[in-house]
């Protein structure tokens, strides 16, 4: 058991013992097979989540990981019904780690996690350029990233220079992962077309992004 690991956002547990798992069986998958999402979450990391809460006078009635929870909010609880029929990709740009989830008609088909963030961005100034955590955050901000596209490049923006490397590497990560679901095979064929991407979290704030 100590072998099998649960790779949960950021972190992989050491054994089974350390996370919370739960498992559901969605449907068949052939003969003699079956589809089942299992979902770990580390016990230290959910316990600290709860403890928070709980300070704050509240109490807690379920516990999910984040890629459910921005599905829910953004998708499930949308006024827009036609997302929730169609293959949408969730990307949320995170502080360190950006997650990559696809999900058919409610269903997640693939979450992956990169270990590229918006604090990628603001190191690559902050190192640099020799600012102050605060002043590289700042300046990061102000940055338009569709500068990025044009054929010549930002050549009359330094920090768009410097920048570049490091969305080029964020964007091909993208790419790579739902060129990943896009090559699988399922029963019916190749899986369906992804038609909606939705970015979110702290780095979908970057302009052009």
């Amino acid at each position: 058991r100590k072998s099998i690991k649960f790779e949960a956002g950021r972190y992989v547990p050491s054994s089974v013992e350390d996370s919370f798992i739960e498992c559901e069986i969605l449907g068949p998958a052939g003969e003699g097979q079956m589809d089942v999402l299992i979902v770990a979450a580390p016990k230290d990391i959910v316990e600290s989540r709860i403890k928070a809460c709980e300070l704050a006078g509240l109490e807690v009635e379920s516990v999910d990981i984040e890629p459910f929870a921005a599905y829910r909010s953004l998708v499930e609880a949308s006024p827009y019904d036609d997302t929730k029929e169609q293959t949408v990709a969730l990307i949320d740009v995170g502080s360190s780690t950006t997650h990559v989830s696809v999900v058919h008609q409610g269903t997640f088909a693939m979450t992956r996690s990169i270990a590229q963030g918006g604090d990628t961005l603001t190191d690559a100034l902050q190192k640099y350029f020799k600012l102050s955590r605060e002043d590289a955050e700042t300046g990061k901000t102000q940055l338009d990233l569709r500068e990025l596209i044009n054929q010549s490049g930002p050549t009359e923006n330094p920090p768009l220079r410097i920048l570049q490397p490091h969305v080029d590497d964020l964007v091909r990560e993208m790419r790579r992962s739902l060129n990943y679901y896009q090559s699988q095979q399922t029963e019916s064929g190749k899986p369906a077309q992804v038609t909606h991407i939705m970015v979110t979290g702290g780095g979908a704030k970057l302009a052009g992004l």
